[in-house]
């Protein structure tokens, strides 16, 4: 940067500056001869000029100074932001309104850049170092990603500081980790019959599934999946039947998945199809 300054023509030639002392660290002006040949700045004529200074806010360079001599004053203007820090959250995780949820193993990271005269210039002379804090614990170092142990809710607080010292406001972010897989249940809608922990439907009955995600707090349930006999899972879209199957035992496996992807084991319930149509529901009978 150049400290635009003034030159006045007398006997003895003096050039004065203006410079704005809270943005200057004046340890770093220096004097810098500008040569009409190569026309660039330099120091290596610069011999016995120095810089005196008049008051807070006014200098000028003493010195031998000609009527024909063109100097400059540079400075390097000082950072005068702090960093901001981010948090990075890896897979999986999923945001809902001011909450992160993570599993155990979902990797979190840092990163911070370092401002320089505006908030988001990026142009800053550099992060220091990056801290944070889990919970009640004290600020470390951070170095790596890290991730966090227990399901429940969390409190993360991390701040960076820069090569200049200035140091960043603490933020704080809220993370849940939920590893619960969802529990499914089957919903029977239409004719049906339970006894001695049997269940007897009809072509008419209409299968669903229902989902309770596991976490406290619950990311929430994704989606469910069935299948009938040896089949193939499906996707739950809606209510099914078991239309177009034979009479008798037929099994039904089924699961859940949350949103970040916790999965529950497939699990079995047996209801028996009969088409019969008679009074007094049992063993080889239906309500229709």
């Amino acid at each position: 940067e150049v400290v635009v300054g003034t030159s006045v023509e007398e006997v003895s030639p003096i050039i004065r500056f203006t410079f704005d002392p809270t943005v200057v660290d004046t340890a770093t002006l220096a004097i810098y001869f500008y040569e009409p040949v190569s026309m660039s700045w330099s120091s290596a004529a610069v011999v016995n000029q120095q810089i005196v200074f008049l008051a807070a806010n006014l200098a000028e360079i003493s010195g031998t100074l000609l009527h024909a001599s063109l100097f400059g004053v540079f400075f390097d203007q000082p950072d005068v932001q702090p960093p901001r820090t981010a948090l990075l959250p890896g897979s999986p995780s999923v945001r809902e309104g001011p909450l992160t949820f993570v599993t155990s193993t979902t990797p979190l990271g840092l990163a911070a850049v370092d401002d320089f005269e505006d908030i988001s210039d990026a142009r800053g002379d550099g992060v220091k170092e990056t801290r944070f804090a889990l919970d009640a614990g004290e600020f470390g170092v951070f170095t790596a990603s890290f991730s966090l142990a227990g399901d429940g809710p969390h409190r993360l607080r991390y701040f960076s500081e820069d090569v200049a010292l200035h140091v960043e406001e603490p933020r704080e972010e809220a993370l849940a980790v939920d590893g619960a897989a969802p529990a499914t249940a089957l919903n029977l809608s239409g004719p049906s019959f339970s006894e001695a922990g049997r269940t007897w439907v009809a072509e008419a009955t209409e299968l669903e599934l229902s989902a309770q995600d596991g976490g406290a707090p619950a990311v929430g349930v994704m989606a469910g999946f069935f299948a009938v006999d040896s089949g193939s899972f499906s996707l739950f879209t809606g209510s099914f039947s078991l239309r177009g199957f034979s009479e008798g035992e037929r099994q039904l496996r089924l699961f859940s998945r949350d949103r970040l992807g916790n999965e529950e084991s497939a699990r079995s319930e047996t209801v028996i199809l009969d088409r019969s149509a008679i009074d007094a529901p049992g063993p080889d009978r239906a309500v229709v």
